[in-house]
């Protein structure tokens, strides 16, 4: 049986998958958080957002680390005066207990003052059925800042194009 975990060096690990998750959270979710951990996902202010919504994931507990050997700086930097480790991964807490990975802060695409997320790009892709892997990263643009760029492969003998690939994806991106 496969139950996704999720934790960090920094913590050992703080969500688990529980047996009675149905498939579809299996794949798509990390699991629950055990017990000994608190959590919060929060802005960029460190201010808690809605169940729901995305937010850098923030948790607390006697297995978190101390600090980093011989580097208070980096230490300060990851672990508030609270104990809160900072994750550095963009998640979304649902009502249900679950958490799911939407990608990493620092990998985010800063189009307009927008936070894309490259998984959530490379997600939508490869659930395409003509579609093998994709890519998304952002490259720098004079407008917006950074613009998305997206390498796809496609299956062998599809016919992907384009216009195939913008009309698949509206509706489905903001």
């Amino acid at each position: 049986m496969f139950q996704p975990v999720y934790g960090m060096t920094e913590g050992l690990y703080f969500f688990v998958g529980v047996p009675e998750t149905s498939l579809e959270e299996t794949f798509t979710t990390v699991g629950k958080a055990m017990q000994y951990v608190e959590f919060k996902a929060v802005d960029k202010d460190g201010k808690m957002v809605p169940m729901g919504s995305p937010g850098e994931l923030w948790v607390r507990g006697y297995i978190i680390m101390l600090g980093y050997w011989g580097d208070e700086a980096k230490t300060r930097e990851t672990i508030t005066a609270d104990g809160w480790l900072k994750t550095g991964d963009q998640v979304i807490l649902q009502e249900n207990g679950h958490c799911r990975i939407v990608g990493r802060i620092k990998e985010a695409i800063i189009r307009g003052g927008d936070n894309i997320f490259p998984k959530e790009i490379e997600d939508l892709f490869i659930n395409h059925p003509d579609i093998i892997d994709a890519q998304a990263f952002g490259v720098p643009d004079a407008r917006w800042g950074e613009e998305i760029c997206l390498y796809i492969r496609p299956r062998k003998g599809s016919h992907v194009t384009e216009e195939h690939m913008k009309a698949y994806c509206k509706g489905k991106v903001r």
